[in-house]
């Protein structure tokens, strides 16, 4: 329908200012108005009608930059943590080997170029051929060309025979220690030291103090002046604290404990005897942990090939399979997929001495923390406790969750 102003409406706006009337009229069979709207917008399909509500092109193709760039963003970190976990695993692991058990009666932590130098990767041994069914030739077999006139030669040796002497009698055999060696040993066997021996605690309180200057005494002089004791027992420090490394050889879930709970009696003296229920849930964990303990080691070369199985897999989901630096540090780890705890003497204090002894800013990494989990918890099997309490030691937090590996 259209929308007619009529005539009177007209007048009235003409005359004065009064609000516009409109009179709604039914259109003429004589009139050549079209009744559906001609406007391009209209006329347009309803899919190809620009949308007001929806984004111009170049907004959609902004948010889609912007969220093709999150995603790259976010695959490179994802990488970058991969690759600094595997590289760090390598780096734990070649240092477990070049540590010595020497290295642990050391009460201070290592320095830091002693651990960069021992991050280093391990010397490969050495290729070795089987062992054959050989004969073995003896020390009298000589070589074709070395072979030189016997005649006066000795039958074992090769070395030239003494001639007899001229007077009819032989020489006799040759002493080959020197003379000094001989002098001092026969000196000490015709004149033995007198040396003073203390059997008990008793005989060591109550004998009387040599003088000074004598090579037997025990008690020096020194010792009996006050500031020099004191001195003498504050100088290496508490002996009687370990560093903590020599002190996590046995693990607490190792031990066997059994409460004793302690009772009194009627006359109030205390007696001490097992509770059957403690002692029995104690027998039933210690039983459970056993079973687990010996079950692992049963399949312990399954778990090892299953272990860096999951480890290459995860890699792989990250990255995919066709990156050249992710495969080359798994490569490296492959000559580490059988290690373990018996494989490698000391592991877990020389892991804590490596922990000790590495720079906090590299432990306060989320790659650093998450490949010492996976050495001590898969490689090692050792309780997930060990690396909060290690860090804690240093007042290193543990930034990683509980559910990450």
């Amino acid at each position: 329908m259209l929308f007619v102003p009529s005539q009177r409406s007209k007048e009235m706006s003409q005359d004065d200012d009064s609000q516009l009337a409109v009179t709604f009229l039914p259109p003429v069979q004589g009139d050549n108005i079209p009744i559906v709207p001609t406007m391009e917008i209209y006329a347009m399909p309803i899919s190809t009608a620009p949308d007001p509500t929806r984004p111009c092109s170049k907004t959609r193709a902004a948010e889609k930059d912007r969220e093709m760039e999150q995603e790259r963003m976010f695959f490179n970190r994802s990488r970058r943590l991969m690759v600094e976990k595997l590289r760090t695993i390598q780096m734990v692991l070649n240092a477990l080997h070049n540590i010595k058990s020497r290295d642990l009666r050391s009460r201070v932590p290592l320095s830091v170029e002693t651990v960069k130098v021992l991050f280093k990767d391990v010397a490969e041994k050495p290729f070795q051929r089987t062992v054959k069914d050989v004969h073995h030739s003896s020390n009298d077999t000589v070589n074709s060309s070395d072979k030189v006139p016997v005649s006066g030669l000795t039958s074992k040796t090769a070395i030239p025979a003494r001639k007899a002497s001229t007077m009819g009698r032989t020489e006799g055999l040759v002493s080959t220690t020197p003379t000094f060696q001989w002098r001092k040993h026969r000196q000490n066997i015709m004149h033995p030291k007198k040396e003073l021996r203390v059997e008990t605690w008793e005989d060591l309180v109550t004998m009387s103090s040599p003088s000074h200057g004598h090579r037997h005494s025990i008690l020096p002089s020194m010792v009996s002046n006050p500031l020099g004791r004191w001195v003498g027992q504050h100088r290496h420090g508490d002996t009687q604290k370990l560093p903590l490394w020599q002190t996590v050889g046995v693990a607490n879930e190792d031990k066997v404990t059994r409460p004793t709970p302690s009772t009194k009696n009627k006359n109030g003296t205390s007696r001490k005897h097992p509770d059957p229920e403690a002692t029995l849930k104690s027998l039933v964990q210690n039983f459970t942990r056993v079973k687990k303990k010996l079950a692992r080691e049963v399949h312990s070369d399954l778990e090892r090939l299953l272990r860096y199985t999951d480890l290459k897999s995860g890699a792989e989901n990250i990255v995919g399979k066709g990156d050249k630096e992710v495969n080359l540090l798994l490569q490296q780890l492959a000559r580490f997929s059988l290690e373990d705890a018996k494989s490698i003497p000391n592991a877990k204090e020389k892991l804590c001495l490596l922990v000790m002894s590495m720079p906090a800013s590299q432990l306060l990494t989320i790659p650093a923390q998450q490949a010492l989990k996976y050495v001590l918890e898969e490689i090692l099997w050792a309780s997930s406790d060990c690396l909060p309490q290690w860090l804690n030691h240093r007042k290193i937090p543990m930034i990683l969750q509980e559910t990450s590996v």
